[in-house]
């Protein structure tokens, strides 16, 4: 357990018992803390099993982070009915390609070893990423820019530097 995540722990704990004082800081985003605090909240694990339920909540974000990279990847494989591009590979080639880096880059950049909101911040960036690739491809449907807004925001709330990306995907 690295430092930043027993703060993230401390943190949730605060945030679920009522406990303001500690709960909000500047340094820490408040969305990781939430969710390590729920589980801990449901799970009730006695001190031994903290960590292992922690790793748990981690797993169950990386599967978030699977789905979010299947669905971006998909939107940048679809293609519009009145768009004539044609793909180089079939589409199995890229899905392999695609779930490759997916993989290495989770494994070797973004760890789910590590107590830390960044996979499930990934798992934002493609969610979001997939969804600025619907817009395009379905001619901007309002319900995606309001999807767009939300993921965005709850981005926000699992990174600060997400802040100043918001406004790089709502210009693109």
């Amino acid at each position: 357990m690295n430092p930043d995540g027993i703060a993230y722990l401390d943190m949730g704990d605060a945030y679920w018992r009522g406990d303001w004082s500690m709960a909000l800081n500047s340094y820490w985003s408040p969305l990781y803390s939430w969710v390590l605090g729920l589980a801990l909240l449901i799970l009730r694990p006695s001190a031994p099993w903290e960590y292992p339920a922690v790793h748990l909540v981690n797993f169950l974000i990386y599967l978030g982070a699977a789905a979010s990279f299947d669905f971006f990847w998909r939107s940048c494989l679809y293609r519009a009915p009145e768009r004539s591009d044609r793909l180089i590979w079939p589409v199995w080639a890229w899905m392999t390609l695609g779930y490759t880096l997916f993989l290495w880059s989770t494994a070797e950049l973004v760890s789910i070893r590590m107590v830390t909101p960044d996979m499930g911040v990934a798992a934002l960036v493609y969610l979001a990423s997939g969804l600025l690739l619907r817009i395009r491809n379905d001619a901007g449907r309002w319900l995606l820019f309001g999807l767009l807004g939300l993921v965005l925001g709850i981005a926000y709330l699992a990174k600060t530097a997400m802040f100043v990306l918001a406004f790089i995907f709502l210009g693109v």
